[in-house]
């Protein structure tokens, strides 16, 4: 047990715990600390600023042991207190147990937080539902008052995370483990796994405290309080991770551009057979995803490009170069990051209207809407954007828009300062 006057620092060359004083500004808790998709990524660009650009001492907490090359600083510790994603483990069982409730890793964080934490310590709660379970709560209940929990997707709110039916391809409306909840099989992979989820989520219940929680879109905390209202919850946007560059003059170009990966509720085969519907001509590259990915699909009179997932650099290449870009999400998402980077490059979005990309297309004014599940919809969306001129005005209001105010890391960081206060 450790005393309450010592502080925990971790030994970086071998993972140890080792006894020594040292006051943390900030202890960031979350599944993974290295890049492996937008959460991470907003954590790792969020510890970068707190701990390089504003001299803050962080600790951050993950349940995996691979860490971002880039956090290793002087004012970056890192401890591991869970053993890698529970659904991947090569024990299910054991896996499938402790993604329900892990004492080891509750009983960990507790040692942590009595050790660690000063009367102005902030922790910040990114992700739990992979690596950590419902058991960091229990341990997180005595430090409400100072605990932030980010909703980077609706593991908080609903049993599968998205308030989203696989089965269906559509938006779930039930209410969170109400009757025709439970009953729903709602789960991309089987019902059996719906059960676990349900299970966990009466864990996570049982386990959690009053921690303030962030949303990171006006849109994702109205579909919070549709089906659980609480009162203290803010917004803090995701940071743009962009240089502002020349505006991309999308009026000139000629293809367009699709992103995201081929699973059903990110729309993309959907959308991609609405189109060959109505015999699309123009060039579609696809980032994400694999031809293989849709050799089931009748996609043969499309003009299509598939990329896979691509770096920073080859995204832009292909971005300086779009016409416009499809975000076809069909799940609630929190934000949709992409479509706020194509506006600030210059590049008009068609964004599905079930999905919070909407906030940022109303907010810059920089394209349209169209209904996913409705032909007609689609085609009189694209028709609009085969005028330059409606491309190149939604174009540059967009860029003008999102540039008088960006959306970078240190508004992001000043507004995370401001309500931890």
């Amino acid at each position: 047990m450790f005393l309450k006057t010592a502080k925990l620092c971790i030994k970086k060359s071998t993972g140890c715990m080792i006894y020594m004083l040292n006051d943390y500004d900030y202890i960031v808790i979350t599944d993974h600390g290295y890049i492996n998709g937008g959460l991470a990524k907003v954590v790792v660009s969020q510890i970068l600023e707190l701990s390089i650009g504003r001299n803050k001492k962080i600790l951050l907490v993950t349940g995996s042991k691979k860490l971002a090359p880039e956090l290793s600083n002087n004012n970056v510790d890192h401890l591991v207190i869970g053993k890698g994603d529970y659904l991947t483990r090569s024990n299910s069982v054991d896996g499938a147990l402790n993604g329900i409730f892990d004492l080891s890793v509750a009983l960990k964080l507790r040692k942590i937080l009595k050790a660690c934490i000063t009367d102005d310590t902030k922790v910040l709660v990114h992700g739990w539902s992979k690596s950590l379970s419902p058991s960091i709560f229990l341990s997180l209940r005595s430090y409400t008052d100072r605990t932030f929990y980010w909703n980077h997707d609706y593991f908080m709110h609903c049993p599968n995370g998205g308030f989203f039916d696989y089965k269906i391809k559509k938006s779930c409306k039930e209410s969170a483990v109400s009757f025709r909840c439970l009953v729903r099989n709602c789960d991309s992979r089987s019902y059996l796994i719906k059960v676990w989820r349900i299970l966990r989520f009466f864990a996570f219940r049982l386990a959690r405290g009053k921690c303030s929680e962030i949303a990171v879109t006006n849109a994702s905390l109205n579909v919070i309080n549709e089906f659980s209202y609480f009162e203290s919850i803010s917004v803090i946007n995701n940071p743009i991770d962009l240089i502002k560059k020349d505006r991309i003059h999308s009026e000139k170009n000629d293809y367009v551009v699709v992103v995201g990966r081929p699973s059903p509720e990110k729309g993309v085969a959907e959308l991609l057979e609405l189109l060959s519907k109505i015999d699309f001509r123009r060039k579609i590259v696809v980032i994400g995803a694999e031809e293989s990915d849709f050799g089931n699909k009748k996609l043969q009179n499309l003009n299509l490009e598939c990329c896979g997932w691509l770096g920073r650099h080859d995204v832009e290449k292909i971005m300086a170069k779009a016409r416009y870009l499809f975000f076809p999400s069909l799940w609630y998402e929190t934000q949709g990051l992409v479509v706020t980077e194509a506006i600030a490059m210059g590049v008009p979005v068609i964004c599905a209207n079930v999905n919070c990309g909407m906030e940022a297309l109303g907010k810059y004014k920089a394209g349209m809407l169209y209904d996913p599940y409705e032909l007609d919809s689609l085609s009189e969306t694209i028709k609009l954007f085969e005028s330059n001129d409606n491309v190149k005005s939604c174009s540059e209001r967009g860029y003008r828009l999102y540039w008088s105010m960006p959306e970078n890391i240190n508004r992001h960081v000043d507004q995370v300062v401001k309500i931890c206060q």
